[in-house]
Parts: structure tokens; sequence; C-alpha cells
């Protein structure tokens, strides 16, 4: 719901006369795409729709232009609440702050027997620039 609202009311914000008009059913289906199409892998997001590279299970849930409206439209919190870029106090996470609460919320949720618990992980090489990058000398791949 919450994804939903604000993605209706950020499309509203940026142009009145166009409306998203989307609905919780049809978020649920776009990340339902966009994690099918990370599993999927084709290297273009229009070739899901297109001809002989066409996905039914993607195609035939949302339109191509419907997804792409959905993608450029779609946000977590409300833009005229935004810190200002000189704020000392300024929230790194803010346009995904209510995504990022809603989260930590459910993992507390989750039962956790008590017994030791080992988590794995692998560290990805990361090239491009992020304010939430931290350095970590003991990572294998740099």
């Amino acid at each position: 719901t919450l994804i939903a609202t604000q993605s209706n009311l950020y499309s509203v914000q940026k142009n009145p006369n166009k409306p998203l008009n989307t609905s919780e059913k049809e978020v649920e289906q776009f990340i339902g795409i966009c994690i099918y199409m990370s599993i999927y892998g084709l290297p273009r997001s229009r070739m899901y729709w297109n001809g002989n590279t066409r996905v039914e299970k993607v195609a035939h849930v949302m339109s191509r232009n419907r997804w792409e409206e959905l993608k450029a439209n779609l946000h977590f919190n409300n833009n005229d609440h935004m810190p200002l870029q000189n704020d000392p106090n300024k929230d790194r996470l803010f346009k995904i702050r209510p995504l990022v609460d809603a989260l930590q919320n459910k993992f507390k949720n989750i039962p956790i027997e008590e017994q030791m618990l080992c988590v794995d992980e692998q560290i990805v090489p990361f090239k491009g620039t992020s304010l939430l990058k931290q350095y970590n000398p003991m990572k294998p791949h740099k």
C-alpha cells in the first residue's frame, strides 16, 4: 500500500495531468516481474516483450509501457518532506527509509531458535560510487 500510495503521489507531483493510478496488486506484479527478470537474465528489459525473445510469463502479466511507467514513478517516500542537502542530520536513506523500516520490523518478527547460527555471504566487488559504501580491509576481492 505504501509503495502504491507514494508512487501515485510522485506521479502527480511530476505531472498532475498524468496520474499513475496504480494499486497494491499492480505493484506486487511489478516487483514479481523485476525478480523474474533478475533470474531469467535477458540483457535488456524491452526484450521480455519483443517478438522472438518475448517471455509470456512477463508479457502476459503487464504491458511493456505500463511496466516502464511504474519503473519511472516507483517511490517509497514523499519528496516534499526530503531534508535539505546541507542539513547535518540528513538521512542518506530518506528515499527508501519507509521500506528499510518495514523490512527491519518484519525481520525482528522472524523466530530464532536458541542455537548457534552461521550466516555466510558472498562479498561482491563493487566499482561504483555510494555514500553508504564502507571500506573492508578483509574483503577478498577489492
